[in-house]
């Protein structure tokens, strides 16, 4: 799974697999309960929208500040939280996995037709798999 595709639990659970902790020797490291980050991980709960606790998070990924995995890790946490209408997520069910992608493209200064191009078809062949 590449990090286009990829949601906030599938990138915390990738970066703490990359520190090659198991799930209970990370919160042990760190302080966390196993069945939180398991939540998180499974996509079961979105990510904290304190910045405080998604930054330690972070750091006890050892995601570097102000890097391009601190920008992803953030963008695929907001899109965590992000309420998608029903009829949507039914017609485009892994829309989610697309969200930080989208932003990150409109956060460039100049959004050009190919940006969009290539997200709608980035869409159209989830939606048509």
């Amino acid at each position: 799974m590449n990090e286009i595709t990829m949601n906030f639990g599938d990138y915390v659970f990738q970066k703490r697999k990359d520190l090659g902790l198991t799930l209970r020797e990370f919160c042990r490291k760190f302080g966390y309960q196993p069945s939180y980050i398991s939540r998180l991980e499974n996509s079961v709960l979105g990510a904290p929208n304190n910045k405080k606790k998604l930054s330690a998070l972070a750091l006890a990924l050892k995601i570097e500040k102000d890097t391009e995995d601190w920008i992803t890790f953030f963008s695929l946490a907001a899109s965590s939280r992000v309420s998608i209408p029903k009829d949507i997520k039914e017609d485009f069910p892994n829309i989610t996995r697309f969200l930080p992608a989208f932003f990150r493209t409109t956060r460039k200064n100049k959004v050009t037709k190919d940006d969009i191009e290539t997200l709608i078809k980035l869409i159209h062949n989830e939606h048509n798999n």
